[in-house]
C-alpha cells in the first residue's frame, strides 16, 4: 500500500508538472492590435481598437516608431509584454479610394 502511494504522489507530480509547464507557453501568446494611433510620447502610444478601447504601449526600440505619426491606422504586434512590431496599415476608405485611382490608369 505505502508503495502504491508512493507512485501516486509521483506520477500526481509529474502531471502537475507538465501543465504548469503547459500553462507558462500558453499564458504569453503572440496579440495583434489594431486601431488608431492617437498619441506618442518618449516612446509611448496610444492606440484606440475597433472597438474604441484605448491601449498605451511601450516601443521595445524607439525605432519601431520611426514613421509612424498620430492619425495613423496601424497593426501592432506584442509579444511577452513586448511591442515587436509597429506595421501602418490603410483604412478601407483609403484602400477604396486607391483601387479606384488605379483603375482609371492605363
Amino acid at each position: 500500500m505505502k508503495r502504491l502511494s508512493i507512485f501516486g504522489l509521483i506520477t500526481l507530480g509529474l502531471i502537475l508538472g507538465a501543465l504548469g509547464s503547459f500553462a507558462k507557453t500558453k499564458a504569453n501568446p503572440v496579440h495583434e492590435l489594431k486601431g488608431e494611433v492617437i498619441h506618442i510620447k518618449d516612446g509611448l502610444f496610444t492606440v484606440k481598437d475597433e472597438t474604441g478601447k484605448s491601449h498605451i504601449l511601450k516601443a521595445s526600440d524607439p525605432k519601431l516608431l520611426e514613421g509612424i505619426k498620430e492619425g495613423n491606422k496601424v497593426e501592432v504586434k506584442v509579444e511577452e509584454g513586448k511591442v515587436t512590431s509597429i506595421r501602418k496599415v490603410q483604412s478601407d476608405a483609403e484602400t477604396v479610394h486607391e483601387e479606384n485611382h488605379t483603375q482609371g490608369v492605363k
